[in-house]
């Protein structure tokens, strides 16, 4: 399941103020198609750390 945040960064502040276990804030390329063509985009996004959970992963995006 991802969430959608507008700000990774401050994202992942909060949950270390919460004590949320996460592995930082990441950035990878996303193809987007536009009028022009495709275009890469970064997407910046950090995800939860859990091992309790086998069936999927939490993230923020």
């Amino acid at each position: 399941m991802v969430f959608s945040t507008f700000d990774a960064i401050t994202s992942a502040a909060r949950l270390e103020q919460g004590k949320v276990g996460h592995g930082g804030v990441n950035t990878v390329q996303r193809p987007v198609e536009t009028m022009t063509g495709t275009q890469m985009v970064p997407v910046r996004l950090l995800e939860v750390d859990d091992d309790q959970v086998s069936e999927g992963r939490l993230a923020f995006a």
